[in-house]
Formats: structure tokens, C-alpha cells, sequence
């Protein structure tokens, strides 16, 4: 079984490999921005991360922007006044948030594109 890589700049080294390299993948990981997975019989063991991927990773608040986040709440502010939730049957619901993550899902896709 082959394990996904979290994200797109990750090189899989070998354990032995990264201890004799060792300060070229920091600085790889530092100044090239790229992710090390330390692997150890054939599966990742470890990450070597950056420090700004790493505050991403702890601080939720960081991976968005404020703008990104005032527009996700105009967003579900719009669809909830457009929508009477409490008079809709599952079904109809159901597909209304369907459409909703599918516009949102839409934008990602096309601001990762640009």
C-alpha cells in the first residue's frame, strides 16, 4: 500500500540517506520550501517542515486570510437568508448545501489555476 504524500513539494528520503545529507535537506526545507518525509521501511517515519508550514499547521487562523474568511461568512449569511432552513424537507436541503460547496470548490479551483 502506497502512503499519500500530504503535500505537492514532498521528497520521500530514505533514513540513512537523510542522516549523511542531512544539512543539504534542511536547507533544502528552508530555502527551497520543499517537505522532507524521512522514510524507514518503505513508509514516512517523519516530516522536516518548515517553520512557516508549521505555523500554518498550528494556527488555524493563518490559513486564511481575513478577507477569505469575511467572505465565507457573506457567503453562509447569503445562503442563509435566501433559504428558509427550518421549512425544508432533508432532500431539498441536502442538494442547497450541495450547491454551495460545489460554488465554493468551483473558486478554489479556479484561483489554483491563476
Amino acid at each position: 500500500m502506497k502512503e499519500k504524500q500530504p503535500l505537492m513539494n514532498t521528497t520521500a528520503i530514505p533514513a540513512d540517506e537523510f542522516r549523511i545529507n542531512f544539512t543539504d535537506y534542511l536547507s533544502r526545507v528552508r530555502y527551497g520550501k520543499e517537505v522532507i518525509a524521512i522514510t524507514r521501511y518503505k513508509s514516512n517515519a517523519a516530516y522536516l517542515i518548515s517553520p512557516e508550514l508549521m505555523q500554518l499547521l498550528l494556527d488555524p487562523s493563518k490559513r486564511i486570510t481575513k478577507r477569505q474568511r469575511q467572505q465565507a461568512f457573506k457567503r453562509m449569511d447569503k445562503f442563509l437568508s435566501k433559504s428558509s432552513v427550518p421549512d425544508m424537507d432533508e432532500e431539498e436541503l441536502a442538494t442547497l448545501i450541495q450547491q454551495e460547496v460545489d460554488a465554493v470548490r468551483a473558486e478554489r479551483k479556479a484561483k489554483h489555476k491563476a
